[in-house]
């Protein structure tokens, strides 16, 4: 992440080093799981490079960890258009179109992800490691408190995972 702020003076006078500069930065933030900063990155390297088809892929799989499975999917398209040569983008057209689908009317798709506090594209091994990691930590039998509120509080975690 510091490289990529250390060479921002440099590339002042280049609109598409600049635009690639802020993609790389956005994607140093998703690793360390700040979505929000990361995002606007990306959208600060689609202000300044609009027909960039990997600005707007990076774009739509930050806002796939979100839960924002509309946006997401407009990103993707709008990337397919401009290139169809951007690894796993139709990987990612059919995640986010079965999203989509599944968040329909009153029922809100849940983000299990988010939920785990993974990125959307980590490996099974993974999420089963979270996990079990959170089901030792809120597991209603692991608790042993005799605060009620502690136990219901457990309760309510456990149910979200």
């Amino acid at each position: 992440l510091e490289c990529y702020q250390a060479c921002r003076p440099a590339a002042s006078w280049d609109e598409k080093l600049r635009a690639s500069l802020h993609i790389g930065v956005a994607a140093a933030l998703r690793e360390k799981k700040e979505t929000k900063d990361a995002l606007r990155q990306a959208s600060l390297a689609i202000q300044l490079l609009p027909e960039s088809a990997e600005a707007l892929f990076q774009r739509g799989v930050l806002h796939y960890d979100q839960g924002d499975w509309q946006q997401s999917l407009r990103d993707f398209q709008d990337a397919k258009r401009l290139s169809h040569a951007l690894p796993n983008l139709n990987a990612w057209l059919k995640r986010a179109r079965h999203a989509r689908s599944c968040d329909s009317g009153d029922t809100k798709r849940k983000n299990y992800y988010w939920v785990l506090d993974l990125l959307c594209d980590c490996e099974l091994s993974d999420v089963k490691k979270r996990f079990r990691q959170l089901a030792l930590t809120c597991h209603p039998d692991k608790i042993h408190s005799s605060s009620e509120a502690v136990v219901k509080s457990a309760e309510a975690r456990f149910k979200a995972v």
